[in-house]
């Protein structure tokens, strides 16, 4: 299903989502959503750009610099432009990467599932790789159970948690 939906400042509105089902209609003129798993629309609903390459997109973040996704596949941190054109740096430090928070060239990468669900990794985007700085347990940040059981995502140059009736947030730098 749709994990992530954001606006740009450029009117346009981002969807990422699982590639376990093949199509989804939009509600405007019964649009069809490309098979893949990161697609924008534009303010009519009309598909505007999509990349195919990507697979079961885990998180979204839309800035200003770009739309910054990383997904099922080694979980890179790729910038997308509005017509999907992007810039990859691998991703060696974090797994299972649920959202991000951006402050070029820092990067904090939350995590919520797989083997370290409570992982929040401060990284440095260096020629092409992301580079650990330092690793939070965001369970002793935040003073809740479990990133597992949380609502988390990214936006712009901060990382939101819900849990319960509290809402937090972590800022990259």
């Amino acid at each position: 299903g749709i994990l992530h939906v954001q606006c740009d400042d450029r009117g346009g509105v981002w969807f990422a989502y699982w590639a376990n089902f093949d199509l989804l209609r939009a509600p405007r003129g019964g649009a069809v959503f490309p098979a893949t798993t990161i697609v924008r629309l534009d303010r009519n609903g009309a598909v505007t750009c999509e990349n195919p390459r990507m697979h079961d997109c885990h998180a979204l973040n839309v800035t200003s610099e770009g739309t910054w996704a990383s997904w099922n596949s080694d979980y890179p941190l790729v910038r997308l432009t509005d017509d999907l054109k992007d810039e990859q740096w691998t991703n060696d430090v974090a797994k299972d990467v649920g959202a991000i928070a951006i402050d070029p060239p820092l990067v904090l990468l939350a995590s919520g599932s797989g083997d370290a669900p409570n992982d929040l990794t401060l990284t440095r985007m260096r020629r092409g790789e992301l580079v650990l700085e330092g690793l939070f347990d965001a369970r002793e940040e935040f003073k809740i159970p479990s990133l597992r059981d949380a609502w988390f995502a990214g936006r712009g140059q901060w990382i939101h948690i819900v849990q319960d009736d509290q809402w937090q947030s972590a800022h990259v730098a």
